[in-house]
């Protein structure tokens, strides 16, 4: 059985560039709205990795994105649209998460 985390990539406001690397850096991410992505990674996969890879991190001072990424550690709860609950459901099918 495969080992992921999970990530959320949190933008202060929407970006299109950052959504862009995201859903192409990591095929299925899952694109909430403008300001909230979750992606799967594999399971070394640190959060200033994702940040770096998304545009909100780096030293190359190239992105004026402003935002954050937090790592998902296996619970969540609450009442929101089901696709986000058949994007979770698929993930755990596929494997453990980390």
């Amino acid at each position: 059985m495969a080992s992921f985390k999970v990530f959320a990539v949190v933008l202060l406001s929407p970006d299109d560039a950052v959504k862009e690397r995201a859903t192409t850096s990591y095929p299925g991410a899952f694109v909430y709205n403008e300001t909230f992505i979750l992606v799967k990674t594999p399971a070394s996969t640190l959060s200033a990795e994702v940040a770096e890879k998304v545009g909100l991190r780096g030293d190359d001072g190239t992105s004026d994105a402003s935002g954050f990424v937090i790592q998902q550690r296996g619970a969540y709860s609450g009442y929101t649209r089901r696709d986000l609950w058949e994007w979770f459901a698929s993930i755990e099918e596929a494997g453990e998460v980390r």
